[in-house]
C-alpha cells in the first residue's frame, strides 16, 4: 500500500510532444515519457487505472485548465498533476505551460494561448485534497513558487500547508533527440522501476526528489529544484525494489557521541576555530584591513559592515580573535583583547572593560577623550602587550541606547582609543561590527564618518566553495560521515550554485539545520532522510520551534506568548531587532513563573535563547522572521511593544534627571503614548510624567534601576496633581480609556493590537489593575463598574477585564 492507491486518489498527467507552429518544435520523447510513467503508477506506485487520466497533447490552454479543474474537484486524500511538454517565459516573467497550439506568447493574449502557472495554482488551492503534489517537466518550472511570490530561494518561500512543488529544472529541460525520455522524467521512471540501493524503505516523495537530484547531478544535467508543505514529502510514493522489506522496525545504530561542530544559532567563540570552516579569505581580509589601518597616518575604527545573518560575530571570534592567538599581528601575539557590545549604557559597558571604578563613566562622559588614559592605565607595566577593542553590534546603539549625548560621548571614546597614545604608545586596534541595515543612522554620526568612508570593510558573501567547507570541515572534523550528495542537495536548497549566490544574510539558516540534522544522526553518519525530517533550509528553524513550544504544558506556552515578544525591538523606520532582556524583568508579572522559567529553559536547550549572567536573548534575528508564530505575536503587539518602548524611554529619562518628583515632558509625548500611561495636565497647559512611586512599576518596560518587588495599590491625588499606574500581573501597563482618561461601566472593545492576549482569570481570582478614573464623578462610575462586574463574575465565575482601583 502507497499513499497514492487509495480511492481518494486523483493523477492528471498532461503532455504536449506535438507542435503546429514553426517555433516550438515537437518532442516525441514527451509522449513515450507519459505513456510509460502511466504504467510505472499503476504497476509501481499502486495507482488505480480509472483514478489516472492522460491527456497528451491538448488543443489548447482552456483544454488544459478544465482538466485540471475537474481534477482537483475530484480528489480527496491526494491529487497529483504531472506535467511534461513545453514550457515559456511570458512577457511578465511567469512561467506558462505549452499546449500544442501554442507557438509563441503574445502581450495581451498569453493567458489564452497557454496555461499560466498562476491559473493551475489556483485550481489546485480550491481542491480539498490534503495532499497536492506538482511535478513540471518543462523549461523554467524551477522558478515558480507556490506562494505566488517571485522566484526566490526556497528557504524565503512559504509553501501553502500539504502541497509539494517539483521542477526539472531552473533554465533549460533537457530532452536529447536519440533518447526514449525526457532526462527528468527517465531518470524518474527508472528508480520506481529500479529502485535506490543506498535509500530506505518505501520510497517517499522527499526519496525520489532525492535521488533523481543525485542522478541529474552526476549525469550533468539540469538540477530540479523543490518546495514543499508541512509533511507532503513524507507521501509514500512506491516501494523501494532494490531494498528487501523489512519485518519489525529497523535497528538503528546509537547516536555517536561527541560535540556538535555545527553551532545552530549560536554564533561562533574563540574556542569553536576548530570548526570554523569556510571563511578563510574573509579572514585574511580583515587581518589585512586591520594591518593597513595601523599604518595609516591618523588611525581610526576598522568597521565590518554586513546583513544580520552574514556571520560577523563569527569571524570576529573564531577568525580574528583565534587568528591573533595563533598567527598573531604587526609581529606580536600579545593581544589583549576588550569586546563589548553597546547595551542601553554603552559608556558604562566600556569603563567595565577598562576598570570597575564608577568614576571612569563620568570621566569618559565629561571627556571621551580621556578613554586613552584608562587604556594606559590597564596596560601599564606591560610593555610588550597590544591592545584591540571589539565593538559587535554597533546597531545596539541606535536601537538600545536612546541617549543621543552618550552615544557621541561613546563614538568619541572608541574613536579616540585608535589614536597614539601621548607616551608614544600605540594606540589600540578598534573594530566595530555594525548591521548594513543601520548604515544610514552610523553615517548621520560625524564621529563615525572617516571611518565609514576610509576604512570600511563589507563582510562578503561566502562562495559555493566556501560553504561546501563550511559543511564538510566540521563534519571530517567531528569524525562524521556526510551522505553523498547531502551538501549538493542543501546548497541547492540554499540557492548557493555555480551561477547564483545565496540570499545575503542566511547563515543561521544553514547552522541550524545541520545541527539539527546532527541531533538525528544514526551513529556517526548524517542523511538526508535526516535532513529532509528537520524540514530542511525552508522550515528547520520552524519545526524546532514549534516542536519546543508545542512540547511545553498550557502555563508553559503560556508564559512564551507573553515573554518572547519583550525580547524584540519594533522598529520604526528599521526592521525588528532582538533586545536583551533581564531575566528578573522577563519573568515579572507572569502567572507561573516556574512554567516560564522551564519554557526558557527548553528554548535554551533548543538553541532558539541564549542566556547570559542575568539577561536572556534570543539567539539570532533570524529567528523573527523564520518562526511564522513569533511574527504573528509581534506584529499583533506592535503598538503596545512601541509604546511600551517609549515609555521605558521615558523612565531612564527620569533616572538621568536624578529621579525628579516631577518630570515634565511635553504634550506631543503625552499624546502619543496616552494608550500606554496615564498623564495630567497641570499648571500652565504643561504635561507632568507621574514619576513618584513608578520605581517597581517600569520594570516590565526595561526601566533601568527597577528592582521588582511587591505591588502596592494605586494612588490618586487631587486635583491638579499627578496620579500614577502600576503593571499587572502579567507585567503589562493598562491601556487608555476615552478621551480624557475617561471609563464608562459596560462591555469592554475587543483589543485589536493592544498587547499579548491575558489569560482569564481563575474563579475567586483577584481583579487585575486598570485605568484611575477622572476625579470628577470618580465615586458614582467607580460603584457602577463595581457593580458589573461582580454580576459578570456570578455569571461566569470569572472575568478577564480590567478593573478600576481606588
Amino acid at each position: 500500500m502507497t499513499d497514492l492507491s487509495g480511492a481518494g486518489v486523483r493523477v492528471l498527467l498532461i503532455a504536449t510532444a506535438m507542435h503546429e507552429g514553426p517555433l516550438l518544435t515537437s518532442v516525441p520523447a514527451v509522449a513515450t515519457s507519459c505513456q510509460d510513467l502511466r504504467t510505472a503508477l499503476i504497476e509501481r506506485c499502486g495507482v488505480r487505472p480509472g483514478l489516472l487520466r492522460t491527456l497528451l497533447d491538448p488543443a489548447d490552454a482552456q483544454t488544459m485548465a478544465r482538466a485540471v479543474t475537474e481534477e482537483a474537484q475530484r480528489a480527496d486524500t491526494v491529487l497529483l498533476v504531472y506535467f511534461i511538454g513545453h514550457g515559456l517565459l511570458g512577457p511578465d516573467g511567469e512561467l506558462y505551460l505549452a499546449a500544442t497550439g501554442t507557438d509563441r506568447l503574445t502581450p495581451g493574449m498569453a493567458e489564452h494561448q497557454a496555461l499560466s502557472f498562476s491559473s493551475l495554482r489556483q485550481a489546485l488551492e480550491a481542491s480539498r485534497a490534503s495532499s497536492v503534489v506538482v511535478v513540471l517537466d518543462c523549461c523554467f518550472s524551477g522558478r515558480v513558487s507556490l506562494s505566488g511570490s517571485p522566484s526566490l530561494p526556497a528557504f524565503t518561500m512559504t509553501p501553502a500547508h500539504g502541497m509539494y512543488l517539483m521542477g526539472s529544472a531552473e533554465q533549460l529541460a533537457l530532452a536529447p533527440p536519440d533518447a526514449m525520455h525526457t532526462a527528468f522524467t527517465g531518470a524518474l521512471i527508472e528508480l520506481l522501476t529500479h529502485g535506490d540501493p543506498r535509500g530506505l524503505q518505501p520510497l517517499t516523495l522527499d526519496a525520489v526528489f532525492d535521488w533523481v537530484f543525485r542522478a541529474m547531478s552526476d549525469r550533468q544535467g539540469p538540477l530540479p529544484r523543490r518546495q514543499a508543505g508541512d509533511r507532503s514529502g513524507h507521501l509514500v510514493i512506491a516501494p523501494n525494489p532494490a531494498v528487501p522489506t523489512q519485518v519489525g522496525p529497523p535497528e538503528e545504530a546509537e547516536p555517536a557521541p561527541g560535540r556538535c561542530p555545527y553551532l545552530g544559532l549560536d554564533a561562533f567563540g574563540v574556542d569553536d576555530a576548530d570548526v570554523f570552516f569556510g571563511r578563510d579569505g574573509m579572514t585574511e581580509r580583515v587581518f589585512t584591513a586591520l594591518t593597513e589601518v595601523a599604518a595609516a597616518d591618523e588611525p581610526g575604527p576598522l568597521v565590518l559592515v554586513g546583513p544580520s545573518g552574514s556571520g560577523k560575530t563569527s569571524l570576529l571570534n573564531s577568525g580574528l580573535m583565534a587568528g591573533l592567538r595563533e598567527r598573531g599581528l604587526l609581529g606580536t601575539t600579545s593581544w589583549l583583547s576588550l569586546r563589548l557590545t553597546p547595551g542601553r549604557s554603552p559608556l558604562r559597558r566600556l569603563a567595565a572593560r577598562f576598570d570597575t571604578n564608577p568614576e571612569s563613566v563620568d570621566l569618559m562622559r565629561e571627556d571621551p577623550d580621556r578613554a586613552t588614559e584608562l587604556a594606559e592605565r590597564l596596560l601599564a607595566g606591560r610593555p610588550e602587550q597590544r591592545l584591540i577593542v571589539l565593538v559587535d553590534q554597533l546597531e545596539e546603539l541606535f536601537t538600545l541606547c536612546l541617549d543621543p549625548s552618550e552615544r557621541t560621548a561613546f563614538l568619541r571614546a572608541v574613536t579616540a582609543l585608535a589614536r597614539p597614545s601621548g607616551g608614544g604608545r600605540p594606540g589600540a586596534l578598534v573594530v566595530l561590527a555594525l548591521r548594513a541595515d543601520f548604515y544610514g543612522q552610523a553615517a548621520a554620526h560625524p564621529e563615525l564618518l572617516a571611518a565609514l568612508r576610509d576604512t570600511q570593510l563589507l563582510v562578503e558573501p561566502m562562495t559555493p566553495d566556501e560553504l561546501h567547507a563550511a559543511i564538510e570541515g566540521p563534519a571530517a572534523a567531528a569524525g562524521l560521515v556526510l551522505d553523498e550528495g547531502l551538501a549538493d542537495v542543501i546548497l541547492h536548497e540554499f540557492g548557493a550554485t555555480a551561477d547564483r549566490q545565496p540570499a545575503a544574510g542566511v547563515l543561521p539558516l544553514l547552522s541550524h539545520v545541520l545541527w539539527a540534522t546532527w541531533l538525528r544522526r544514526v551513529g556517526s553518519r548524517l542523511t538526508v532522510a535526516q535532513y529532509r525530517s528537520v524540514g530542511g533550509i525552508a522550515e528547520a528553524i520552524k519545526t524546532t520551534a514549534d516542536d519546543t513550544y508545542d512540547g511545553l504544558d498550557r502555563q508553559g506556552r503560556e508564559a512564551v506568548r507573553l515573554m518572547l515578544p519583550r525580547l524584540v525591538r519594533v522598529g520604526e523606520d528599521s526592521a525588528d531587532t532582538a533586545q536583551p532582556v533581564d531575566r528578573s524583568a522577563l519573568l515579572h508579572g507572569l502567572p507561573d513563573t516556574a512554567a516560564a522559567q522551564q519554557a526558557i529553559d527548553r528554548f535554551t536547550q533548543a538553541r532558539l535563547l541564549t542566556l547570559d549572567h542575568d539577561s536572556a536573548r534570543i539567539s539570532h534575528e533570524v529567528l523573527l522572521r523564520a518562526w511564522p508564530r513569533l511574527t504573528e505575536w509581534v506584529d499583533a503587539d506592535r503598538d503596545w511593544l512601541r509604546a511600551r518602548q517609549q515609555l521605558a524611554a521615558d523612565a531612564r529619562a527620569w533616572e538621568r534627571a536624578g529621579r525628579e518628583s516631577s518630570f515634565a515632558v511635553s504634550g506631543e509625548q503625552a499624546g502619543r503614548h496616552s494608550g500606554t500611561r496615564r498623564v495630567v495636565t497641570g499648571e500652565r497647559g504643561r504635561t507632568r510624567f507621574c514619576a513618584r512611586r513608578v520605581r517597581g512599576r517600569l520594570l516590565a518596560a526595561g526601566a533601568p534601576g527597577c528592582a521588582p518587588g511587591p505591588d502596592r495599590g494605586d494612588v490618586s491625588h487631587g486635583p491638579g496633581r499627578a496620579r500614577h499606574i502600576r503593571a499587572d500581573r502579567f507585567g503589562h501597563l493598562p491601556a487608555a480609556g476615552r478621551a480624557g482618561g475617561r471609563t464608562r461601566p459596560g462591555p469592554v472593545p475587543r483589543r485589536r493590537g493592544r498587547g499579548p492576549p491575558r489569560p482569564a482569570a481563575r474563579s475567586g481570582q483577584a481583579a487585575q489593575p486598570g485605568l484611575v478614573p477622572d476625579e470628577q464623578g470618580r465615586g458614582a462610575r467607580h460603584a457602577a463598574q463595581q457593580s458589573a462586574h461582580t454580576r459578570c463574575d456570578q455569571r461566569r465565575g470569572a472575568c478577564p477585564r480590567p478593573r478600576l482601583q481606588r
